[in-house]
């Protein structure tokens, strides 16, 4: 009877702790798609644009968005590449001075 009683516990063990690996993996999936897709407010409030300048993106096509209902969605990635292609750096002028 101990031997019976022992495996339950074993397998109880085993199952609280497939649970708790579970909800850890529900909530790292979550995160992750936090991660990933943004809406239009952060967008707005990340790259400091009205939500107009927002929509005129959208409408010029050169930000890829997501519908859900009513809500828009931006993947992380597309605002990065955009970042990245319009990223210009002009190295300051030194001012030279020319002996007399």
């Amino acid at each position: 009877m101990t031997e019976v009683l022992s495996v339950l516990m074993t397998v109880l063990f085993e199952i609280q702790r497939m649970q708790v690996l579970l909800k850890q993996s529900c909530r790292t999936g979550l995160e992750q798609f936090c991660d990933e897709w943004v809406d239009g407010q952060q967008v707005s409030r990340l790259l400091n644009i009205s939500p107009r300048s927002l929509q005129t993106l959208r409408d010029k096509r050169a930000l890829p968005y997501s519908r859900l209902n009513t809500k828009l969605y931006y993947r992380v990635d597309d605002l990065a590449k955009i970042l990245e292609s319009n990223y210009n750096f002009k190295a300051p002028k030194i001012a030279r001075h020319e002996p007399r």
